[in-house]
């Protein structure tokens, strides 16, 4: 090009566009010479217009490819992510109704991921083991209030006792088990009774309690003075207690 020689009659290099043989290209010139000084050609370096404006294109089109892929790839890992966390919430949810009914689970709730969800699954479990053990003691102080019960004496009782002796009793325990006794043991033309009290010393006092209403009912068959049966008592439940 004429303009190209033009500015290099100026300076040494150009960079910009230049037709070759028709051909637009963007070229980088510079002059070379000899040690005197002289001009004795030039370095062309270039590229054709079209093949950068092809390249430019290709590489714009795999750059979209590729950040449709990252959004693509994004989009479908967080559905994954919504798809599993709302999975876990419903089978959360689902088992702390089963546990609100009043039924526990067998099976342990199970959730694997290591984030929040499997942290709130265990200790969902542990609620679920808390409760368990606390159902477990219920249904234990149940039986024990019915063989505390069992033990006082019925109305059948009172009836078989001489028509001279007339007797009622009853315990309303203010908890699971109570820690009141009462008993009665008609002997001949004699009747004994007995009242106790061991409130707020536990459940081990109660059941002690079963025991002494045992020992009292034997001694007292056998024996008819007050005085005796207390001591005989004593000495029985000091044999055998161990505390």
């Amino acid at each position: 090009d004429r303009s190209v020689a033009d500015e290099l009659e100026k300076s040494d290099t150009y960079a910009g566009r230049s037709y070759v043989e028709g051909r637009l290209f963007y070229c980088y010139y510079r002059v070379l010479r000899d040690p005197a000084g002289k001009r004795i050609g030039a370095v062309v370096a270039g590229g054709s217009i079209e093949e950068i404006i092809q390249k430019t294109k290709k590489t714009a089109l795999s750059s979209s490819l590729s950040i449709v892929v990252i959004i693509v790839y994004t989009f479908f890992a967080l559905f994954l992510f919504v798809v599993r966390w709302n999975r876990s919430i419903k089978r959360m949810e689902s088992y702390l109704t089963e546990i609100g009914s009043g039924k526990l689970p067998e099976a342990p709730l199970k959730i694997s991921g290591g984030d929040e969800l499997e942290e709130m699954a265990d200790v969902i479990n542990e609620m679920k083991r808390s409760l368990a053990e606390k159902e477990r003691l219920r249904n234990e102080l149940a039986l024990a209030q019915t063989i505390q019960a069992e033990m006082l004496p019925d109305a059948d009782a009172a009836q078989k006792l001489p028509e001279s002796c007339r007797v009622n009793g009853f315990m309303t325990p203010a908890r699971e088990v109570g820690g009141d006794l009462y008993d009665f043991v008609a002997v001949g033309e004699k009747l004994f009774f007995s009242v106790g009290d061991v409130s707020g010393k536990g459940v081990p006092a109660s059941l002690y309690m079963v025991v002494i209403l045992a020992l009292f009912r034997n001694i007292a068959r056998k024996e008819s003075d007050p005085s005796k049966i207390a001591i005989e008592l004593n000495n029985a439940l000091i044999s055998s207690n161990n505390y």
